[in-house]
């Protein structure tokens, strides 16, 4: 199977074909929630970071709590989709257990 990656560039799209190992590869160097393939490129070659993708510290947007949960290792740890599902599921219901009630109660 070929995978193929899209890049932006200014208002040009460039394509590469990668294969399945190399997109395993650059999947576990993803290190941010955000993080884009590009940025792992520019970093494995040693690159610097891309002025287009970089955000000025006065347009960061501080996380939410469950973005930041989702960002730590105890959640980035978990290797199978289940784990992280039930990790979240309990998240929310130890950070808002009257509104998770009210939506287990509706279903």
């Amino acid at each position: 199977m070929t995978i193929r990656v899209v890049a932006c560039i200014v208002s040009r799209m460039k394509q590469i074909e990668i294969d399945d190992e190399v997109y395993a590869v650059l999947v576990k160097r993803v290190t941010d929630f955000n993080q884009k393939p590009n940025d792992i490129l520019r970093d494995v070659l040693g690159l610097n970071k891309s002025s287009v993708s970089a955000k000025p510290e006065s347009e960061a947007v501080e996380k939410s709590p469950l973005l930041n949960f989702v960002n730590s290792s105890q959640y980035r740890s978990r290797k199978s989709g289940i784990e992280k599902y039930l990790l979240i599921l309990g998240w929310l219901y130890k950070s808002q257990p009257e509104r998770f009630k009210k939506l287990a109660d509706e279903y």
